[in-house]
C-alpha cells in the first residue's frame, strides 16, 4: 500500500512539474497521457495529441499525432502515426514527421501537403521543410486534383526532385506528366510560378495538333515575367512536315492609355510547291498557279496606342509577311490569325486585316480633337503579296494623309461653317503616284418653314487640285497639274409624328411609335475632263446630276413593369428610302434600288438586323444582308447571310457557343462560300473543365487542309493556357464605307 502511494504521489509530481515547464512556453498539448523523461526536458504524449502555439500575436499553429516527443529546451518536435499539420494556408499529413517548431523546418515521411490558397497538392516519400513555404521534395507528386488513398488524381506531375517555393518558383527534375496511372510526357525539368502572379515559366502543358499538312505539332509556351507591366511569351513548335515553327509575343502597359504588344513568328518550312516537271508531279497548292517556293517564312505584327493628352492620340499598326499565305496556312494556331486578331480586337479595340487578302498595311495614325475640329494624320505602308498581278505597278503606299474638318458658328446668323480640308500622297517605287489637295467648304442654314417641319440648306464649292508623279520607269501622258472644280448644294425637309399605343404583352405595357418621312434635293456640277484626272479613291470620281431623295423612317420604343420596376427600352427601326435623278434617262435607270432596312431588339440580349435592295427594273432583289446575335450566360448565337447580285458575294457566317452540362461547353463556326459551295472555314470544339483541369479538342477544316488539336489545361499549375473565347462575330469593328455624291467618306462602327 505504501508503494502504491508513492508512485501516485510521483505521477501527480511529474504531471504538475510539466505544466510548470510549459508555463512560460508559447506552446500547449493535450493528450490521454503524459510521460517526463529523467533529464526533465523531453516530454512524451500519447493518445489523441495535439499541440497548439498558444501565444498572442504569433500565426496558428496545430500538430495532431498518437504519439508526439516534444523538447522543451530546443523545441524539437517527434510525432508519429497520424501526424497532422495545420498552419495558414498549409494542411500537411504524414506517418513520421520531425520538426523545430520555432523555425518552423523539419522533415515530413510518406507526406502530402496541400497549400490552400493555391490549390496545389505534393506527396512525396519524403519532404524536408526548408522555411514557412519552403520546401524539398524527393519521389514526389504535384497536382491540383485532390489526393485520396483509393484513386489516382486525374492528372499528377512526378517528379524525381522538386524544390518548392510558394511565393516563387517550383522547380522539378525528371518529370512524367501522368493522366491517372498512365505516363503521357516526360519533362528533363519543368518550373513555374508558386502562386497565381505573373511568374516566370513553361506554361504547362504544351498544345498538341496534327493536320494534313502540318502532320503532328507540338508547342511548349515559355513565359517570362519581366516586371509588372511587361513580360514575353516564346512559343517553341515543331511541325512535322514543316520544320521548327517559332513565335515570340512581347507586351508593355507604360501608363494608362500607353501600351504596346508585338508579334512574330518564324517557320524554316521544309513543305513547299513543286512545278510539274517530268519526273514530279504538279503539286500547286490551292492550285491558284501561285508557286509557294519560299521557306523562310515570316509573319510580323503589332499595335501600339498613346495617349499624349488634351484629346491628342497615335496609334500604331505594324503587319508584314513573307508571303500571302502564311496567314492562312496557320489560323486556327496557338500563335496563328484568329488568336492574334482577337488578342489585339480585346487590348486594342481593333483587330487585323482579314487573313486571305493579298497584302498587309502597317499605318501610323495622329488624331488631334477639340469640341468641333478635327484633325488627322496617317502614313500608310502596304506590304504586296501579289504584284504579279499588275506587272509594272507597285503597291500605293499613303505617305501621308492628313484630314481637317470642322463647323462653326456664324455669331448671330444661325449659319454655320462646315469644311473638310484633305492632302494625300500616293507614292510607289514602279508606276504613277500622285499628290492631291482636296477642299470643301460649305455652309449649312435651317429653313424657316414652320413648326411642323425642319428644313436646312446645304451649299458649298468645293476644289480640287492635283500633282502626278512617276516613280521608276513608269510614264504618263496626261496633263501633270490638273485640278477640277464641283459646286453642291443640298436641301432637306422632315417632320416627325409619334404616338403612344397601350398593350397587354407579357410585361409590356406601351409601345411608342415615331414616324419620320423626309425628302431632300440635291445638286452637283463639276467642270468637264474629269475622266483624265488619276482614279486612286473615291475623292478623285464625283458623279454631277440633280437627283431627289425620299423616304419613312420609323423608330419603337416599349415600356411597362418588370420585377416591380418600370423599364422603357428601344425596340428597333424599318426603314424605306429610294433616289431619282432627273438626268438620267430611263435607258440610264433614273430610279435607284429601294433600300429597306430594319433593325430589332426583341430581347434585352437579341438583335436582328437586315438589310435588302429592290430593284424597280425587273431585277428584283439585288442585295440580302442578315446580322442576328444573341447571348446569354450560358453561350451566344451569331449568324451572318450576304448575298449581293451580280458579284462573289454569297456567303453564310455563323457562330454558337453554348454550355451543355456544367462542365462541357461546346464552340461551332463556320464560314461558307455559297457562290462556290466551298467551306472558307469550319471549326467544331468542346471543352471539358473539372476542377482541377480542364481539356479542349478543337476540329478546323477548309478546303485545303484538316487540323485536330488537343489542349489541356492544368487548373491551378502556373500560367495556363485559357480556354475563354471571344465572338468573333459580335464583338468586331465592321466599317462601312458611306460615299456620298463629293465622295465623301464616313466611318461607322457597326454597332
Amino acid at each position: 500500500m505504501r508503494l502504491f502511494c508513492s508512485l501516485i504521489l510521483l505521477l501527480l509530481a511529474s504531471t504538475t512539474a510539466f505544466a510548470a515547464g510549459l508555463a512560460d512556453s508559447p506552446w500547449k498539448i493535450t493528450a490521454d497521457r503524459f510521460t517526463r523523461t529523467a533529464n526533465g526536458n523531453d516530454v512524451i504524449a500519447e493518445g489523441n495529441v495535439e499541440l497548439l502555439n498558444q501565444a498572442q500575436g504569433q500565426e496558428t499553429v496545430t500538430l495532431r499525432a498518437d504519439w508526439l516527443r516534444y523538447d522543451s529546451a530546443t523545441g524539437l518536435v517527434h510525432a508519429k502515426g497520424n501526424v497532422h499539420l495545420k498552419t495558414a494556408g498549409q494542411v500537411a499529413t504524414a506517418g513520421d514527421a520531425q520538426l523545430l517548431l520555432n523555425e518552423q523546418t523539419g522533415v515530413l515521411k510518406h507526406s502530402t501537403i496541400f497549400f490552400e490558397d493555391r490549390n496545389l497538392y505534393f506527396a512525396s516519400e519524403e519532404a524536408r521543410k526548408e522555411g514557412e513555404k519552403i520546401y524539398y521534395f524527393h519521389n514526389g507528386v504535384f497536382t491540383t486534383c485532390e489526393i485520396t488513398e483509393e484513386t489516382a488524381p486525374v492528372w499528377s506531375i512526378k517528379s524525381v526532385e522538386a524544390d518548392i517555393d510558394i511565393d516563387g518558383f517550383i522547380f522539378m527534375k525528371h518529370c512524367i506528366l501522368r493522366l491517372k496511372d498512365v505516363p503521357v510526357l516526360y519533362f528533363p525539368f519543368l518550373t513555374f510560378p508558386g502562386h497565381r502572379d505573373r511568374q516566370t515559366g513553361f506554361m504547362v502543358p504544351p498544345e498538341i495538333s496534327t493536320s494534313d499538312r502540318s502532320g503532328y505539332g507540338l508547342t511548349t509556351p515559355f513565359f517570362i515575367n519581366l516586371s509588372p507591366s511587361s513580360d514575353i511569351t516564346l512559343y517553341p513548335s515543331y511541325l512535322e512536315k514543316r520544320g521548327e515553327h517559332v513565335g515570340g509575343e512581347f507586351r508593355h502597359i507604360f501608363d494608362y492609355g500607353t501600351k504596346l504588344q508585338l508579334q512574330a513568328s518564324y517557320l524554316d518550312d521544309k513543305l513547299i510547291d513543286t512545278p510539274n516537271t517530268p519526273d514530279n508531279d504538279d503539286n500547286d497548292y490551292k492550285d491558284d498557279g501561285y508557286m509557294r517556293t519560299r521557306r523562310d517564312r515570316y509573319w510580323v505584327r503589332g499595335k501600339f496606342d498613346h495617349e499624349f493628352g488634351e484629346n491628342l492620340n497615335t496609334m500604331v499598326d505594324v503587319d508584314f509577311a513573307s508571303d500571302r499565305d502564311f496567314l492562312t496556312d496557320f489560323e486556327e494556331e496557338m500563335t496563328g490569325f484568329k488568336a492574334a486578331s482577337r488578342q489585339f480586337l480585346i487590348d486594342f479595340d481593333r483587330g487585323l486585316g482579314e487573313s486571305s487578302l493579298g497584302w498587309r498595311d502597317s499605318s501610323l495614325q495622329v488624331n488631334k480633337w477639340w469640341d468641333t475640329i478635327y484633325f488627322g494624320g496617317e502614313a500608310v505602308l502596304v506590304d504586296e503579296h501579289e504584284s504579279h498581278r499588275t506587272p509594272g505597278k507597285d503597291a500605293v503606299n499613303t505617305l501621308p494623309h492628313l484630314l481637317n474638318n470642322g463647323m462653326v458658328d456664324l455669331a448671330g446668323t444661325g449659319v454655320n461653317l462646315n469644311w473638310d480640308a484633305d492632302y494625300v500622297n500616293y507614292s510607289r517605287e514602279e508606276g504613277v503616284g500622285m499628290q492631291r489637295v482636296d477642299l470643301f467648304p460649305r455652309l449649312l442654314a435651317p429653313l424657316p418653314v414652320g413648326r411642323y417641319l425642319e428644313g436646312s440648306v446645304l451649299g458649298g464649292v468645293r476644289q480640287t487640285y492635283y500633282l502626278v508623279e512617276t516613280h521608276g520607269n513608269a510614264t504618263y501622258d496626261g496633263d501633270t497639274s490638273p485640278d477640277r472644280s464641283a459646286v453642291y448644294g443640298k436641301v432637306d425637309l422632315a417632320t416627325s409624328v409619334h404616338r403612344d399605343f397601350g398593350l397587354k404583352i407579357g410585361s409590356v405595357s406601351w409601345l411608342n411609335h415615331m414616324l419620320r418621312p423626309h425628302i431632300n434635293y440635291s445638286h452637283l456640277s463639276h467642270t468637264s475632263g474629269q475622266e483624265n484626272l488619276p482614279d486612286f479613291d473615291a475623292l478623285d470620281r464625283v458623279n454631277s446630276g440633280n437627283s431627289i431623295g425620299y423616304g419613312l423612317d420609323n423608330h419603337f420604343r416599349i415600356g411597362g413593369m418588370a420585377d416591380d420596376k418600370a423599364y422603357n427600352r428601344y425596340y428597333g427601326l424599318f426603314k424605306v428610302s429610294q433616289n431619282y435623278n432627273f438626268q438620267k434617262t430611263r435607258e440610264d435607270h433614273p430610279y435607284s434600288e429601294v433600300l429597306f432596312n430594319l433593325e430589332l431588339y426583341p430581347l434585352e440580349r437579341l438583335y436582328l438586323k437586315y438589310d435588302t435592295n429592290l430593284s424597280v427594273y425587273g431585277d428584283g432583289f439585288t442585295q440580302y444582308d442578315l446580322l442576328t446575335r444573341y447571348s446569354h450566360a450560358r453561350g451566344s448565337f451569331a449568324l451572318d447571310y450576304r448575298y449581293t447580285k451580280f458579284s462573289d458575294v454569297h456567303e453564310i457566317n455563323g457562330l454558337l457557343e453554348m454550355g451543355l452540362t456544367e462542365a462541357i461547353s461546346f464552340r461551332g463556326e463556320l464560314k461558307q462560300s455559297l457562290h462556290t459551295n466551298r467551306i472558307i472555314n469550319q471549326t467544331v470544339s468542346l471543352v471539358y473543365m473539372a476542377d482541377c483541369w480542364a481539356v479542349q479538342l478543337a476540329h478546323s477544316k477548309n478546303e485545303d487542309d484538316s487540323r485536330l488539336a488537343i489542349y489541356f489545361s492544368l487548373v491551378g499549375a502556373g500560367r495556363t493556357v485559357g480556354f475563354g473565347y471571344a465572338d468573333d462575330l459580335s464583338g468586331n469593328y465592321s466599317v462601312k464605307y458611306n460615299d456620298d455624291a463629293l465622295g465623301h467618306t464616313t466611318w461607322n462602327k457597326d454597332e
